[in-house]
């Protein structure tokens, strides 16, 4: 989804680089100690490095958010899934817009 051009003939292009991580938490829980909430979180740390291998820029971005969970396990890995591809997507144009202020 980035969409960046390969060019290896290109005297000025950059290699990058990513890491994702991706973590949940209990945030809220009921009566009998169930969580009911949890709070999802994705971090890509990424960067951007010429052609000698020297870092010209690297940043790192996080979003989160609440989902609710039930006892439905097949359904709460679908509802998270669903949820981290919307923040990945998120992720992904902050990547790009902050790619083309920073390296033009």
């Amino acid at each position: 989804k980035l969409n960046f051009k390969k060019d290896e003939k290109n005297l000025n292009a950059y290699t990058f680089k990513a890491q994702i991580y991706d973590t949940a938490e209990s945030s809220l829980v009921d009566s009998r100690g169930i969580a009911t909430e949890e709070i999802i979180k994705l971090t890509v740390s990424y960067q951007f490095e010429d052609k000698n291998g020297v870092v010209v820029y690297q940043d790192s971005i996080a979003k989160d958010k609440r989902v609710a969970v039930t006892d439905n396990l097949p359904t709460n890995v679908l509802v998270k899934n669903n949820e981290k591809k919307l923040l990945l997507d998120s992720i992904i144009q902050n990547i790009l817009f902050k790619s083309k202020v920073s390296l033009n």
